[in-house]
């Protein structure tokens, strides 16, 4: 238990670096931190906000990165490549965006469905 300000966490070492990983909890702005080789990886908002690759996450999940790539959806199916299914702003409609052989389909639908 720490006090209303301050770091407490549970920190993780090995004999080469005695803080190559830590789970920490920021009293003074109520965030959950996850750090990996000695760096922030992830950070949980105390508006539940959660940030991979940024220190202050401004949506749901944000996620940054400097690669080409920043986010990957992938499937086991042999049937079907990765799904992305998304509300729409109307809040009745969903849209479902599928990647298979090369070919991005998006289709429109009034509930939500699995990517299946």
């Amino acid at each position: 238990v720490g006090g209303n300000v301050g770091t407490t966490g549970i920190r993780f070492g090995d004999t080469d670096d005695h803080g190559i990983g830590s789970l920490l909890y920021n009293h003074s702005d109520n965030s959950m931190r996850l750090n990996t080789s000695s760096g922030e990886k992830v950070r949980i908002k105390s508006d539940g906000n959660v940030g991979i690759g940024t220190t202050s996450p401004s949506t749901l999940l944000d996620v940054y990165s400097t690669a080409s790539s920043s986010l990957r959806v992938d499937s086991k199916s042999l049937t079907q490549g990765g799904c992305i299914i998304l509300k729409d702003t109307d809040g009745v409609g969903y849209t479902k965006i599928v990647a298979s052989d090369g070919v991005l389909t998006a289709s429109i639908a009034t509930s939500p469905s699995t990517c299946q």
